[in-house]
Order: structure tokens, then sequence, then C-alpha cells
């Protein structure tokens, strides 16, 4: 140990910051809020959750799994909401934490609910072609074979929140546009 007036070695200093190279830092864990669904929902989620374990068991990142309540028609029947407020707020904590939301299917508007809430504009649907399921397609297999691609659909306008499949057209000089707003979430996927 060096004295008062002698600084520490470059070993002593560094010490604490060494690292083994055959060691992996532990990464913090995802977290991951489940909301089962109904009908098929829950067989769904309890496979994606079976791949996340399979891949966290071979050396991929930790993944924290917390529970919601029910959600769809199943909701409607026990709270009288399609997205009861305890869900709509563990789903809001859950992305205050940073975690993602996985959700199976249910019947209902939860769904538009559930953006409306949290103020989520952005739909993500990955499209992909994947081995052995382009002769599948109704598209010819050569035509799809490479497709790698990411729809991006913006899920704020009223034609969306109404369910409804084509928006009005708008009066003679008048935008279509839908404001922007302040502040939001970037996406839901579902």
């Amino acid at each position: 140990m060096p004295g008062a007036d002698e600084s520490p070695t470059l070993e002593a200093r560094w010490l604490d910051r060494l690292v083994d190279p055959e060691s992996r830092p532990v990464a913090p864990a995802a977290l991951i809020g489940v909301l089962p669904g109904e009908g098929i929902g829950p067989e769904v989620v309890d496979a994606a959750l079976g791949v996340m374990r399979a891949l966290e068991d071979a050396g991929g990142q930790r993944v924290d799994v917390e529970l919601g309540g029910p959600i769809g028609l199943k909701a409607e029947r026990s709270a009288g909401a399609a997205l009861p407020d305890e869900v709509a707020d563990f789903c809001l904590d859950v992305a205050e934490r940073g975690g993602a939301v996985l959700s199976g299917a249910g019947g209902g508007r939860y769904v538009y609910d559930l953006r409306r809430r949290l103020d989520l504009f952005l739909k993500l649907v990955p499209v992909s072609a994947r081995l052995g399921l382009a002769s599948s397609s109704p598209l010819r297999p050569e035509i799809i074979h490479d497709v790698d691609l990411l729809l991006v659909r913006e899920t704020s306008g009223a034609s969306i929140r109404e369910g409804r499949s084509n928006p009005p057209i708008p009066p003679e000089g008048e935008s279509s546009a839908t404001p922007s707003r302040p502040r939001r979430r970037p996406c839901f996927a579902s």
C-alpha cells in the first residue's frame, strides 16, 4: 500500500476495472409485460415465451416477465371493459420502465383503447419470407423469396380510432393531415 505521499500503482488504480476476458458481462434483464388474451391468445403467448426462455438458456439476454390482467371479451364480462383500468395501468407501468407488452388475441376494441390511453401512434408490421413457406404464398415464390421490409402504419387518424377502413374526404379547401401532437410514444406491436 502506498504511503500518503505516494500515488497508487497503475495496477492498483485499475484492478477493480479489469475483467476476465473469458467472462461475459451480465446485461440487465429485458422486461416483458404479458397479456395472455383469450381464445388462441394464451397458447400463442406461451409459445413466444418458450422461445424467449430458450434464447435466454442459450446465452441470450435475461428476460423478466410480468403478467397483466384479462383483455377483450373476457375482460368485458368480468370488468365491464375490453381494457380495464388496471390492465391499462399495468401496460403504462411496463412502458415507463422501458419494457414491452406481449399481447395475445382478444376481442373487443382493447388494442384501440390501449393505443389511445398510451398515446401510441404507429403500428409496425415486419414482413419477410420464411424458409420453406414461399410456396404457400399466393404470390410466385421467385417474387417473394427476398422480401424483407417493415410496414409502418400511422394509427392516430379518426378512421383508425372509429374502425373505418376508408377515411372521409375533407371538404374543399380543408387539409386531411392529422395535426402533430407533442411527446408521443413510438409504437405498440400487436
